[in-house]
Formats: C-alpha cells, structure tokens, sequence
C-alpha cells in the first residue's frame, strides 16, 4: 500500500509539472526558412529578421509577430548589408541590431514608423556570432569572432542610446564566439560558446554587475559544453531559458537559470528536432524560440515557431512567496497602460510600486482587484520598473516602457 501511494504522488507530481510547464506550436514562420536569425520583442510584439536561408543566401527582410493573432507580418527591411549571427536586442521602445557577418556597424528599428536608422559603429573590431543584451536604458555587445587574422574576442561595450554613443567596460572572462548572453533584472549573464585559441567548447557561465563593472564566475551550464547556443534564450519575470545548441551532438534540451541562489533546472525538451541557430525573444511572461538548422549531412533549414508557459517556479514556496504572472497592455505605451494579473491564486493585492532604473521609487498606487490602470502623468520617456505587493512581501514585478 505505502509504494502504491508514494507511486501515486509522483504520478500526480510528473502531471502537475508536465502540465504547468508546456510548449505549444504557433503559427510557422511565412518568410523563407533560415538560421542565425536576430530577434528582439517591443511590447507585445516579437520581431525576426536577417540569417541565412535554406540557399545559402543571406537575408535582410524583418518581420514582426503577434502572439494575440498568432500571426506574421512583414515589416520594413532591414536596410543594413544582409546578414547572419548578428546581435539584437530593445532598449525600451526601439530595437537595435548590429555585428554579425564580420561588420562593425549597429542599427536602430523604430515599429512606430516602421523604419531603421544608421547608429555609431561599435569602436572595436568587426565581428560576427558576438553577445548583446540590454539593462534599464542601456545596450551591451561584447565576444565574437573576428580580426585579421580571425580570433575571438573577450572586449566589452556599453552603447547609450541618448547620445548614441559607447564606452568600453570590464572584459569577459575568457574568449569566445556563439556563446549566450542575457539579461535577467539589473545582471546581464555570458556563458558557454566556443574557445577558438584552444579548440574548446565551453560550459562556464558569468554575471555582470553594471554598478561595479565587475563579473562574477557562477555555476556552469549544466548541460555540457556546447556552442550554436547564442540566440536561443528568453526571459520570464526573474529567470532565463536557454537551450539546444551543438555540443556533442545537436540538442533541444532546455534550462532555467535562477539567479537568486545560482541554481540551474531542466525544464521539459522542445518538442522538436534538434537544432542550431535558434531565435527567441519572450511576450508577456511567455517565451518564444524557432528556426535554425542542422546537417544530416545537408542542411535543413527551419520555420517553426514554439511558445513555452511555466508556471512551476514557484512551486514548494509559500503562498505569498509565488510570483505571479501578469500582462502588461499596451506596452510600451503613451498615455496610460493596464496591469492585469493572470493568475486563480486569492492574493490581496495591496500596492503597485513604480521604480526608475536606477531604483528610485516613482510612484506607488493602490491596487484593487485584479487590475490597475497606471497613467503617464509626470513619467518621462524610458523604462521603468514595476512591483505588486501582497502583505509587504514582493508577489509579482516586470518592466513598462513609457514612450
């Protein structure tokens, strides 16, 4: 009896986790397959553009998805040279594109106008298959390939967007191309891709703290050394994704970083074949990867499209420890934005906090019901972030971007 019930729990368990941690197929990719994608989300919108496609071809054409509609549609073509292994990432409500393809040069992507700008050049070699990210008002590219002759780079820039400009930080530890880099809260993360001085795939996973200019070794990626990894990542509310890549073998493995005790989970496989050269970006506490490629022996290029929903990473806390999810509409927004709570817990939910990116409270509201209207009132341009509390304890946060 006792091994018939403790079978039953883990069953209940297994069903629970499965359940609460899904990955569901969306509409595929109308444009023409390709790899080595950049990809950013603005709001509630994902955009991909660039890579290679299923000839060989390099491609400059961009396009926007909507998760609402489960829909592509073209947008403005990236008028930049076309390209592969790029960086991209959005500062509040612009997108930024840049490297990749051995170039030095970095782009901005207005969706109000559907246009793109000429940036100043990243002041440092020309490279491609480097990281990016963005913390608060500010943009970050650093590894790489490139140079005469080629080598991989470990230099790190901090690009801002005001007055359009760059200064060089603290190096990555160690040099390396087709490596991950994200950003979850105020840290950004570097880690794994591939060592081309010494032949080696790598495992090691970094922070950076952008008050110090300092990094800081946490633990390496559980899933074995591997490259191709770079594009493939997302983040929801406090914890980043990643997955696949190329190590011993093809991957569609997935894991969830926690940063606040430094711990790694597997998460459940993508449904898919194995791949490298993989896009992601995340919309609305849900996170969205597809494309890429793989060799068997010729390649195969992808158009799928995958969204992932967990909701397990509050499992086994208290009640008023889960973080719940919430949906932010329109984001980013001008005039005033609606914050909802998507979730069947029965929290009291008392205040809603508003902090500017260097941590300053700007506003706190009550918050009634499910639901809270924030107006732009005295909030300039930019991003800022959001907290709910719940008997003094932190229940849910995210970003708005205020245009």
């Amino acid at each position: 009896m006792k091994k018939k019930i403790i079978s039953i729990f883990f069953s209940i368990l297994f069903f629970i986790t499965t359940f609460a941690q899904t990955w569901t197929q969306k509409a595929s990719f109308t444009g023409t397959a390709r790899g080595d994608a950049f990809s950013f989300s603005i709001g509630n919108k994902g955009y991909v553009g660039g890579g290679e496609d299923v000839s060989g071809n390099f491609t400059n054409d961009f396009w926007e998805y909507d998760a609402v509609n489960n829909s592509w549609t073209q947008k403005a073509n990236f008028i930049g040279i076309a390209r592969w292994q790029a960086v991209s990432f959005a500062i509040g409500s612009k997108g930024y594109v840049g490297t990749g393809n051995f170039t030095n040069d970095f782009w901005e992507y207005d969706p109000l106008t559907d246009s793109w700008t000429q940036k100043a050049n990243l002041p440092a070699d020309s490279r491609t298959a480097a990281v990016g990210f963005s913390i608060g008002n500010n943009g970050y590219i650093g590894t790489g390939s490139g140079g005469s002759p080629q080598y991989n780079h470990n230099d790190f820039w901090e690009y801002n967007p005001t007055n359009n400009s760059w200064i060089q930080k603290t190096s990555i530890p160690g040099p390396r191309s087709f490596a991950i880099g994200l950003s979850i809260g105020a840290k950004g993360f570097v880690g794994t891709g591939y060592d081309s001085a010494n032949a080696n795939l790598l495992d090691d996973f970094w922070e950076y703290d952008t008050t110090n200019d300092t990094w800081s070794n946490k633990t390496n990626f559980p899933g074995g050394k591997r490259r191709d990894i770079d594009r493939a990542f997302f983040v929801i509310g406090n914890y980043g994704y990643t997955g696949t890549g190329l190590g011993s073998a093809y991957n569609n493995d997935f894991w969830r970083y926690d940063p606040s005790n430094d711990s790694w989970t597997q998460i459940s496989n993508l449904p898919a074949i194995e791949r490298i050269g993989v896009s992601g970006f995340s919309i609305n506490n849900k996170g969205y990867v597809g494309f890429g490629f793989w060799f068997n022996p010729n390649p195969n290029y992808l158009n799928d499209l995958w969204e992932y929903t967990d909701t397990t990473s509050g499992a086994g806390m208290n009640e008023h420890d889960v973080k719940v999810l919430t949906e932010v509409l329109p984001n980013p927004f001008i005039n005033q934005t609606t914050i909802k709570i998507n979730s069947a817990t029965n929290f009291k939910y008392e205040r809603i906090k508003l902090f500017d990116c260097a941590g300053r409270e700007m506003r706190s509201e009550n918050f009634l019901g499910k639901q809270v209207v924030i107006k732009r009132e005295n909030l300039q341009s930019g991003v800022y972030l959001y907290q709910i509390i719940s008997e003094n304890k932190t229940i849910a946060e995210g970003k708005l971007v205020v245009q």
